[in-house]
C-alpha cells in the first residue's frame, strides 16, 4: 500500500512538473517564437534539464505541439468556467471578447481586458462604454471608452502563441489541425452564447448562431492582430468597443432595435 502511495504521489509530482514546463515553454514561444524555440531556452526558462525535456517530448516539434496544446486547452477551460458563472448573454459575450483581445496585447495584466474591464460592472447591449461607469442601453460603444466585463480576461500572450500556432501550422498537418480546432472550439463558445441569448429574447440576430459566431472571431483576430503589433491606430479600449459595436449590429438586441 506504501509503495503504490509513493507511486501515486510521484506521479502526481511528475505531472505537475510536466504542466510548469510547458506553461515555461509557451512563454518562451511568445517572446522568442516557435521557430527559434530551442530545448536549451525551455530549460533556462523552466529549471528542467535538456536530457529531462527530451525524455517528456522527444523532439522540439513535439515540444512545440505540446505546448500549444497545453496554452489552448487551459484557456478554454478556464473561459468555459468563467462563462458558467455569468447569467446574462451579453455578458457572456462581452467576457470571450475581452477575453481573446486581451491575450494579443503584449505585457497584458489581469487587471482588465483588451481595454479596462472592472469586477462587478456591466456592459449592456447597444450601450454607451463610460470610462468607469455602466453602459446604458440604445447608445453606442465608443471607442476609448470602458466596457466592464466583470472579472479577468485571457492569458497575456495568449494571442501571440495563437499566431505562432498559425505559422507553424501552415507547414505542419498535426499542429494545423490543431489550430482549426481551437478555433472551432472558440467559434462554439460563441455559438452558445448567441443560442441562448435569442431564445431568451436578449439577440434577435439576422444569421444563424454559428455564422455570427464565424464572424465574432474574425472581428477578434482582426483588431487584434494589430494590437500584437502594436500598430499605435489600434488601441485596446477601441478595439474592444469596435468588436462590439458590431456584435450589436449583428445581435440587434431589443434596446438597439428600438432606438433604429
Amino acid at each position: 500500500m506504501t509503495t503504490v502511495s509513493q507511486a501515486g504521489r510521484g506521479q502526481r509530482r511528475a505531472g505537475r512538473r510536466k504542466v510548469a514546463v510547458l506553461e515555461a515553454a509557451g512563454r518562451v514561444i511568445a517572446e522568442r517564437g516557435a521557430d527559434a524555440t530551442r530545448f536549451a531556452d525551455v530549460a533556462a526558462e523552466s529549471g528542467v534539464p535538456v536530457s529531462t525535456l527530451q525524455y517528456y517530448f522527444g523532439s522540439r516539434e513535439d515540444l512545440l505541439v505540446a505546448a500549444f496544446r497545453h496554452a489552448s486547452g487551459t484557456e478554454i477551460a478556464a473561459l468555459e468556467a468563467d462563462l458558467a458563472g455569468l447569467s446574462d448573454p451579453w455578458q457572456q459575450l462581452v467576457r470571450v471578447v475581452t477575453s481573446a483581445l486581451r491575450g494579443y496585447q503584449p505585457g497584458a495584466g489581469e487587471g482588465g481586458p483588451a481595454g479596462t474591464a472592472e469586477p462587478g460592472g456591466t456592459a449592456e447591449p447597444g450601450g454607451t462604454a463610460e470610462p468607469g461607469g455602466t453602459a446604458e442601453p440604445g447608445g453606442t460603444a465608443e471607442p476609448g471608452g470602458t466596457a466592464e466585463a466583470g472579472g479577468p480576461g485571457g492569458a497575456p500572450g495568449s494571442g501571440r502563441l495563437w499566431i505562432e500556432s498559425w505559422h507553424f501550422g501552415i507547414r505542419d498537418a498535426e499542429m494545423r489541425a490543431d489550430a482549426l480546432r481551437d478555433y472551432g472550439a472558440w467559434r462554439g463558445l460563441v455559438a452558445d452564447v448567441v443560442r441562448r441569448g435569442t431564445e431568451a429574447g436578449t439577440f434577435a440576430p439576422r444569421l444563424s448562431p454559428e455564422r455570427v459566431a464565424v464572424l465574432a472571431i474574425a472581428l477578434v483576430d482582426g483588431v487584434g492582430i494589430p494590437l500584437a503589433l502594436d500598430d499605435p491606430a489600434i488601441t485596446p479600449d477601441g478595439a474592444l468597443a469596435d468588436v462590439l459595436a458590431a456584435l450589436t449590429g449583428l445581435l440587434h438586441p431589443p434596446a438597439a432595435r428600438a432606438r433604429g
